[in-house]
């Protein structure tokens, strides 16, 4: 996605973060460089940032719907209360998870992308999202029941 559009007008933005249940003073400290991070964002890709979206104390396995401001934000981008180009969530894999992934995209409507040179387009079918999904799944019994050869196992 180019920095402006044809133009020459900002990019409207929203941005999505999460904050995990952690210690409050790790919260505070989390959403101050949040904070910090969206204003070079703003600077750095000609951004005008028309909403922050904050969900506090919520796992990345929580749906996406079962989030507060993952439900309001997408509820208002539907209303068109807020009139956005772009959803932009700095680390798709920590703040909405590799499950909520597809679910997020379907209900968000428009682009959402990761900050990086430019801005980056989230898909469900990414590599990255894959990757991550498998390791954060837990082995199957199968896996977990596998012997390793003969060859390895000390005598």
């Amino acid at each position: 996605m180019s920095r402006s559009d044809s133009d020459g007008a900002r990019i409207r933005a929203v941005i999505y973060c999460r904050v995990g249940s952690g210690v409050p003073s790790d919260q505070d400290a989390a959403v101050l460089r949040q904070a910090a991070r969206i204003a070079e964002l703003e600077r750095r890709l000609n951004l005008k940032v028309v909403g922050i979206y904050t969900d506090f104390a919520v796992t990345r396995s929580t749906p996406w719907a079962a989030r507060p401001a993952a439900s309001r934000l997408t509820r208002r981008l539907a209303d068109k209360a807020v009139r956005a180009d772009v959803v932009i969530v700095e680390d798709p894999h920590h703040a909405i998870g590799p499950a909520n992934i597809s679910a997020a995209l379907k209900a968000i409507g428009i682009p959402v992308c990761a900050p990086r040179a430019e801005l980056h387009p989230v898909t469900e079918d990414d590599p990255a999202s894959a990757i991550a999904g498998r390791m954060s799944a837990p082995p199957s019994p199968a896996r977990r029941a596998r012997r390793f050869p003969v060859s390895d196992r000390r005598r």
